[in-house]
């Protein structure tokens, strides 16, 4: 009985290795956040996803059959590292894909039940329950952004082609945008949100005071985008480019693009400061670009053992004194002074975003769970 076992331990285990070679090889989804572009119908995550699925099912029987545990912490074990420390960790009923804090809140849209979820950051439990669709919901990529201003929360809405802003003050829908394109990322820049509308090639801006499109500038199709450093910065994702919005002319103009034969070379991408950091997929680096040269000026390798054999990082924040990249097991930290790279380890973190406040860090994850972390200072 103790050589069939041992037989079957050692088929699930070789049936378990090429499970995560598989997975590991095939191409992966850009999950960038915040605004969150094409999250779930991207070929790219398909394969991945399925490949994970099939991995985690082998995994979890080899577990129980032997005995023994994974060997990454799940957030609810509130691992503690150089890079930070788990404080909570909020269940909701669906893998969450794009969050922001701000405004008295973190806020999480559930595509499952068309709600803007509110959850009180000092509590860490769901406070308010939003309403945000204006029908059935008929697909699962409905809500691909959320961010924040002063006095709102923005979520764009690809149900009914809107920018829909809810205000924090009351728990409702304040303003339904129409425009005329499906939305798929955002970011706010002073009076303004833009919106990126991938399958338009446009990026819409939108003033904040009156609800109308003030511009629409032509960008191939946009994904990641940020603001602030003097410009709004967006990845054309198809390209692997990187091209900043002149806000003042709504002009915009190419800056990095991808070398003849690489696959994504510009990802994710977050304004910080004197400029802007942002994934370099091919390199699996983290890079920083001077707003005022143009030039890359810092960068730091974000690679390393990852659950499922993937490295690619995720997605990209940046606080005072670091940039923080999600992969497919941890939490990155890069110290902007020294470039030093410390993990938190995380099973499928999807998204970051950074509590102005106090300068905590909320992450979403695939698991249907939103982490609170504290950052550690590396």
């Amino acid at each position: 009985m103790a050589d069939g076992m041992d037989g079957f331990e050692q088929r699930l285990r070789q049936r378990l290795a090429e499970t995560l070679e598989d997975a590991a090889a095939a191409p992966r989804r850009r999950l960038p956040l915040p605004g969150a572009a094409a999250r779930r119908g991207h070929p790219r995550w398909e394969g991945f996803a399925a490949g994970v699925a099939t991995a985690a099912l082998l995994f979890g029987v080899l577990w129980a059959t032997l005995g023994r545990s994974p060997a990454h912490p799940g957030p609810s074990v509130a691992p503690s590292t150089n890079a930070g420390r788990v404080i909570s960790s909020v269940s909701v009923a669906d893998p969450v894909f794009t969050i922001a804090a701000g405004e008295g809140g973190v806020w999480v849209p559930d595509d499952a039940s068309g709600k803007l979820l509110r959850i009180d950051p000092r509590s860490g439990r769901i406070a308010a329950t939003i309403p945000i669709a204006v029908s059935r919901l008929a697909s699962a990529d409905a809500f691909d952004a959320v961010a924040t201003s002063p006095g709102a929360v923005w979520v764009t809405s690809a149900v009914d082609d809107a920018l829909v802003r809810v205000d924090p003050a009351t728990n409702r829908v304040a303003q339904r945008i129409a425009l005329g394109v499906r939305p798929s990322s955002l970011a706010v820049l002073g009076s303004d949100v833009w919106v990126t509308a991938s399958q338009a090639d446009r990026v819409l801006r939108v003033a904040v005071a009156s609800g109308t499109v003030e511009a629409s500038v032509a960008v191939t199709d946009p994904g990641p985008i940020a603001a602030g450093a003097g410009g709004v910065w967006v990845v054309s994702e198809r390209e692997g480019e990187l091209s900043r919005i002149d806000p003042t002319t709504n002009v915009a103009s190419k800056l990095l693009s991808a070398a003849p034969g690489s696959d994504y070379v510009v990802d994710a991408v977050v304004a910080s400061g004197d400029g802007v950091w942002f994934r370099n997929l091919a390199a699996r680096t983290v890079q920083h670009l001077d707003a005022a040269s143009t030039l890359i000026t810092q960068q730091a390798g974000v690679g390393g053992t990852a659950t499922w054999g993937v490295t690619d990082p995720l997605t990209i924040a940046a606080t005072n004194d670091a940039v923080w990249v999600t992969v497919t097991n941890a939490l990155v930290r890069v110290d902007r002074r020294t470039l030093h790279v410390t993990q938190l380890p995380l099973i499928q973190p999807t998204g970051v975003a950074t509590a102005a406040d106090d300068g905590s860090l909320w992450l979403a994850t695939a698991q249907g769970a939103v982490v609170h972390v504290a950052p550690g200072t590396g």
